[in-house]
């Protein structure tokens, strides 16, 4: 999926007494770390907005096209929300200055070019004076942000206000280009909006005088470097988009809590799938303690196999280590969840045991027919869409590219654009096989040419009898430049291409306990029903053994499941069936 860059400066488009107060000016600039005029007009962006620290609060959203930036991937949401949804913006680098896409004499450079910039722009501005102050205090610890920011009406005012406060990484520096273009050092990102980006409403009007206050709470989430947190709030009109005032705060010390609080910070290696119970899994450790973390036991927990792994190392306070686990065997459940714990750091008790835990699902690959159909949902740049499956021993069952078209320069349109492509695969017995969709221009699917109802983009691979294994799909689906899923076969697997049942009523629907299957036979057989969830993966089953001939009804406990859409697959040794029921609590 890509934008279409046209401009005269290329683009990346993807697209008291009281008075009225000092007016500090708020610059926002969406752009992207895979993104070449981003890197070709960034430099000097940043040094104007470094020359006059005294007049401008600078905010940086990484968006998300035209290519893989993993600080986009933190809070995608929010990035998108304000520099696509709110402003309209469609391509970067682009600036706003109080919330004004600024355009430039001739249109050279384009409208928001970060290089159509100048002092003369940010001092017309600045001149302008402001009907509000804002005060703006915040206190850190190793988990969490609290932020206090209170507003003061100068001179009255009216409209549509909104306070926004986010907390923003002051620098982000990476050892080597996180994406293509090149840069590796970041300002003033956008790490999150409290409570979220649609801000805090303030009253309609306000007289001199009057004030609004507001506490906001973050529990910190992929943070770079906690030393370069900063705090930026703004008072914004949503009526015309207007920033009032506008407010950067920096520099409340990180004050640890403890002395000593070892951290089990995240879990990886397993984000693939398991076909048989096997993942090779490692934990980021931090230390949130005043003292160097330097012993710690690791233990684990997942379907009842355990174990426990020492770790020793010199970690000062917010450093982090990565400890490999080894390789894990585990007996497949409904339910797979991997749990990490940290105990005795520096051969002594934790102090703070409420974050020595962690857990995370490991995905079970869905079971499958012999005979599978893949339903791919192309978005408008086919040409960048392929995907394959293969076995686990890397040998190539299939695969398939799509053909791109000519409407632009970039592939757009042709025969093989927004539609559905479906695809017979034949697959064996007792086999774990991977499913790939892969992106070569590395932003995933969700361009749709200007169509507006196109459907959601993406896959679904669908079992003989019609039920989903597994599927992925999303309006804008960024993926980056591949996703992945799994699905197996075992013994029952050729049973799936036989018949359907002849008489089959599922009920009641939408239901909240009990589901109900009603099946007619025409001789005694061993009847399996399974529930499968939207991602394909079995979370109930039941064996009933020799139910007789006529019709029988059976019973499914459904309680313990979340509310939702979920797949039930019956089946014997003669025939199979899949029905779509409805969790609703």
């Amino acid at each position: 999926m890509k934008r279409i860059i046209t401009s005269l400066l290329s683009l990346c488009i993807g697209f008291s007494a009281f008075s009225q107060s000092q007016r500090m000016v708020l610059i926002e600039e969406g752009s992207n770390a895979s993104c070449g005029p981003c890197a070709a007009q960034n430099p000097a962006f940043k040094t104007l907005l470094d020359a006059n620290t005294a007049k401008v609060v600078p905010l940086k959203y990484q968006w998300y096209f035209p290519g893989y930036d993993p600080m986009h991937d933190h809070n995608p949401t929010e990035a998108n929300g304000r520099f696509d949804s709110y402003y309209g913006q469609n391509g970067v680098p682009t600036a706003m200055i109080d919330g004004t896409v600024p355009t430039f004499a001739g249109g050279n450079p384009y409208a928001g070019a970060p290089a159509g910039f100048t002092q003369a722009l940010i001092d017309t501005r600045y001149a302008v004076p402001a009907s509000f102050d804002i005060d703006l205090t915040y206190s850190l610890t190793p988990e969490t942000i609290t932020v206090t920011a209170t507003t003061t009406c100068t001179q009255a005012a009216s409209g549509t206000f909104k306070l926004r406060i986010a907390v923003v990484e002051k620098q982000i520096s990476f050892a080597t280009a996180p994406g293509s273009n090149g840069e590796t050092d970041f300002y003033s990102v956008m790490k999150k909006f409290l409570p979220n980006a649609d801000g805090v409403a303030m009253a309609g009007s306000y007289a001199a005088g009057e004030t609004f206050t507001t506490t906001q709470t973050w529990d910190l989430a992929n943070v770079y470097d906690i030393n370069e947190i900063a705090v930026v709030a703004f008072i914004q009109n949503d009526a015309n988009k207007e920033v009032m005032q506008a407010k950067f705060a920096e520099g409340s010390p990180v004050t640890p809590a403890f002395n000593t609080d070892a951290v089990a910070s995240s879990i990886t290696g397993v984000d693939g799938f398991s076909c048989v119970g096997a993942i090779t899994p490692s934990v980021t450790i931090q230390n949130y303690g005043s003292a160097a973390l330097t012993s710690l036991n690791v233990g684990y927990e997942i379907n009842g196999t355990t174990g426990s792994i020492p770790w020793t190392g010199n970690l000062a306070f917010y450093e982090t280590a990565v400890v490999s686990l080894g390789s894990i065997n585990f007996t497949p459940d409904a339910s797979n969840i991997l749990n990490i714990t940290t105990s005795n750091p520096n051969g002594s008790t934790d102090q703070n045991t409420s974050n020595d835990a962690k857990e995370v699902e490991v995905g079970l690959a869905g079971f499958a027919s012999l005979n599978i159909t893949v339903e791919i949902r192309t978005d408008y740049y086919p040409g960048e869409t392929s995907w394959e499956i293969r076995e686990d021993n890397g040998t190539l069952v299939t695969s398939q590219a799509y053909v791109a078209g000519t409407a632009d320069q970039f592939g757009g349109g042709g025969a093989d654009a927004t539609t559905t492509k479906t695809h017979q695969v034949t697959l064996a017995t007792n086999k774990c096989y991977s499913f790939k969709l892969f992106d070569s221009f590395g932003d995933g699917m969700g361009y749709t040419g200007g169509v507006t109802t196109a459907a959601p983009f993406g896959y679904t691979i669908l079992n003989s009898g019609g039920g989903i294994i597994v599927q992925e799909q999303d309006a804008s689906f960024n993926f980056g430049d591949e996703t992945e899923n799994a699905l197996r076969t075992d013994e029952t697997s050729s049973i799936n291409d036989l018949n359907e049942f002849t008489s089959l009523n599922v009920f009641p629907n939408p239901t909240s306990n009990l589901i109900n299957v009603e099946i007619s036979l025409e001789k005694p057989e061993v009847v399996n029903v399974e529930v499968i969830d939207i991602l394909g993966q079995r979370v109930k089953f039941e064996q009933f053994n020799n139910v007789g001939t006529g019709v029988t009804t059976m019973s499914v406990g459904v309680s313990n499941l979340a509310s939702g859409v979920y797949t039930i697959r019956v089946s014997s040794d003669s025939a199979e069936s899949f029905r779509k029921f409805t969790i609703a609590k």
